[in-house]
């Protein structure tokens, strides 16, 4: 849909945010390439917006600063809560935060609606990506045979 998006962005005036696609995550996960990304996300101060079940990302994948909980499906029903609290969080530990968003299609309405708030901070969409760390093989990708414990390991450099 990159024609239609593309319009979308011109439209809307959207062109100066950079955009990637979350594939390029996932990807690199299957691949077991995806260590680069968690190194630099250990280094930064971090916030998981998320359902409860990514709560062990702490002890498997990154130290997060802050977790914020969000319902397993329809985060966007409690979309004021939710952004109260990562109002909140940003007052409390200021700018420069990167805040990685699993809270399903409500991400790209909860981040457009925050980065004009908070623009001096980092917001990312990962979709599942990090279901497989908690244990949760929720994807296709994800439950391919070649991607296994040592792929996994290796994305963590464990």
């Amino acid at each position: 849909m990159g024609d239609q998006i593309g319009e979308f962005l011109r439209n809307n005036k959207l062109l100066h945010i950079v955009w990637t696609e979350a594939d390029t995550f996932h990807y690199a996960s299957r691949d077991g390439k995806l260590f680069p990304f968690v190194q630099q996300l250990r280094n930064k101060k971090t916030v998981i917006i998320g359902p409860r079940y990514l709560r062990p990302l702490k002890d498997q994948a990154v130290d997060y600063l802050k977790f914020i909980e969000v319902p397993k499906f329809n985060a966007y029903g409690k979309k004021r809560e939710i952004e109260a609290e990562i109002l909140a969080t940003q007052e409390e530990f200021g700018d420069g935060l990167v805040y990685n968003f699993s809270t399903g299609p409500a991400a790209n309405i909860f981040m457009f609606d925050l980065w004009k708030k908070m623009s001096k901070n980092f917001f990312i969409d990962l979709g599942s990506l990090w279901d497989v760390f908690c244990g949760r093989r929720s994807r296709r990708y994800m439950n391919r045979k070649d991607y296994n414990s040592r792929i996994l390991k290796k994305n963590l450099n464990l």
